[in-house]
C-alpha cells in the first residue's frame, strides 16, 4: 500500500502569508511574456495573429506558470532581509562603511 506522505509533508507546511498571491503574480510574470513570445513566433511564422490561439496560449501559459513556478514562488519564496537587519552601526563608533580617510 503506497503512503501519500508527500502529500502530508505538504500539509504540515505552515501556510505562509501572501503565498497565494506570490504564486499567481509569479506564474502570470512568467506566462505572459512566454505567451507574447509564442504568438510572436506564430505572427513570424503565418504572417497573421489568431487571436483564439494567442488567447489559449496566454491561458494555457499561465496555467503553467502558476502550477509549476508559482508553486515553487509560494513554498520557497520570500524577502530578503533589508539594510535593518544590520547591526546598530554606532556600536564601538566603527561604520559598516569603507572610510574616506
Amino acid at each position: 500500500m503506497i503512503r501519500a506522505t508527500g502529500l502530508r509533508n505538504l500539509a504540515s507546511i505552515r501556510r505562509r502569508p501572501a503565498a497565494g498571491k506570490r504564486a499567481i503574480l509569479t506564474g502570470m510574470a512568467w506566462g505572459v511574456p512566454m505567451a507574447a513570445l509564442l504568438a510572436g513566433l506564430e505572427i513570424w511564422r503565418c504572417g497573421v495573429l489568431c487571436l483564439t490561439d494567442a488567447g489559449i496560449t496566454l491561458v494555457t501559459a499561465i496555467i503553467g506558470g502558476i502550477s509549476t513556478i508559482g508553486v515553487f514562488a509560494a513554498l520557497f519564496g520570500g524577502t530578503a532581509p533589508g539594510p535593518m537587519s544590520r547591526r546598530n552601526l554606532t556600536q564601538e563608533g566603527k561604520s559598516w562603511l569603507a572610510s574616506s580617510s
